[in-house]
């Protein structure tokens, strides 16, 4: 400690900020008040001898990640203090509720407190399951020239004509968003309001077959997209889509996307992420989303299969996928259930076939696996001087 305390202020305010600079939303169990982060906040530095205290007070950069979960009314003025010594400063703030907490919450003091703030708002996120309504209603959003990152998971207790009022003023007044994840339910209205021809990232827990073609005809500068379940039949787009910057999909195991993986092309994809559940016997499935990536002419370097479906076992249509050209560059392949023994032998390199499957193979992730032993994983990463290989059980 003595060594430390003689390091310069500027160089100790260094360090601090490196120390909070991966502050994130705390985790389940939700606990209770405003803080930055149990391992990442500026009052556990300011608990360590008096200097620390002084400099971690008085230096606004260490307060602008702001979490706020199950308050109660002493919380109020524990935020104001906090934005008080955020200055000026860009905000990080994100507002927490798990239901059991909802009926003595004190949400409907705090938001009122931190949109007297939002033109510094730099990413959001509100989680909320109480009756709020009274401050969204309230609220007077007149420009979020900070804002760059939206996350909705919930607005509690709200009735529509509110709630697209706020969503209206939130989207309509961020000219500098670019990532978007929502939780709830994507209707025409939210449809509407949102800015897609600006984000670089979208992630979605729920949207309807037939709101897939407006979204993606509209957001040619997406660098990230996560669909994870998708409502409704099969919709095949009237007109042809392409994303010309998308590196990262991530889809569900729904039979719906169908529609998208007919009639869409990916030429930047990279990262591609199939969800749990997807039915190895549905071959339809398979050979569209085969197709996409033929159509695409893209080069993944990474493929990730959730938990597959058990299937008849009369075919194996990953082993068809895997031979795609387009995965000839593959580095890294997860497969986390269900993997069939004939998948991980023809993954082995030997002297012939000159002709190898994923020869550009550098990690290999296996989760529950059919027929499969570690003695044939060995065998595999024995046949690859460049392949590490990982069991997960």
């Amino acid at each position: 400690m003595n060594t430390i305390q003689h390091l310069p202020t500027e160089l100790l305010i260094d360090l601090f900020c490196i120390s909070l600079g991966d502050a994130v939303p705390l985790p389940a169990p939700l606990k209770r008040g405003v803080v930055s982060n149990v391992s990442h906040n500026p009052l556990n530095l300011g608990l360590v001898c008096k200097r620390w205290r002084s400099i971690t007070f008085t230096f606004p950069a260490l307060w602008t990640t702001i979490n706020v979960r199950n308050p109660i009314p002493s919380d109020v003025p524990v935020l104001n203090e906090w934005l008080e010594r955020s200055g000026q400063h860009p905000l990080d703030i994100s507002f927490q509720e798990s239901h059991s907490h909802s009926k003595n919450s004190a949400m409907a003091q705090i938001l009122p407190v931190a949109l007297q703030h939002h033109t510094r708002w730099r990413k959001l996120r509100l989680a909320i399951s109480s009756d709020a309504e009274a401050a969204f209603s309230a609220s007077r959003i007149s420009s979020l020239p900070l804002l760059q990152s939206i996350t909705i998971i919930g607005l509690g207790k709200i009735h529509p004509v509110v709630k697209d009022a706020f969503l209206s003023q939130l989207y309509g007044s961020s000219p500098a968003l670019q990532d978007l994840k929502l939780g709830i339910k994507l209707d025409n209205n939210t449809l509407a309001h949102v800015p897609w021809e600006r984000l670089e990232s979208v992630d979605l827990r729920s949207v309807h077959a037939s709101q897939l073609h407006p979204i993606l005809k509209a957001s040619r500068n997406l660098r990230d997209l996560n669909i994870r379940g998708v409502e409704g039949m099969p919709q095949y787009f009237v007109t042809h889509v392409e994303l010309p910057f998308l590196q990262k999909l991530s889809v569900s195991a729904d039979d719906a996307l169908c529609g998208f993986f007919s009639s869409a092309t990916l030429p930047g994809l990279t990262e591609l992420r199939i969800g749990p559940g997807i039915n190895p016997d549905r071959h339809f499935i398979w050979n569209s989303l085969e197709r996409l990536l033929q159509r695409s002419g893209c080069t993944l370097r990474s493929l990730e299969c959730g938990a597959l479906s058990e299937g008849n076992h009369s075919s194996d249509p990953l082993m068809s996928l895997l031979w795609s050209p387009t995965m000839a560059g593959i580095h890294e392949l997860t497969v986390f259930s269900n993997v069939r023994a004939g998948t991980v032998m023809s993954l082995v390199h030997g002297d012939y076939p000159t002709v190898h499957l994923l020869p550009e193979l550098r990690m290999l992730t296996i989760g529950r696996m059919t027929s499969v032993d570690q003695g044939m994983v060995s065998t595999v990463m024995s046949s690859r001087s460049q392949c590490c290989a990982r069991v997960c059980k």
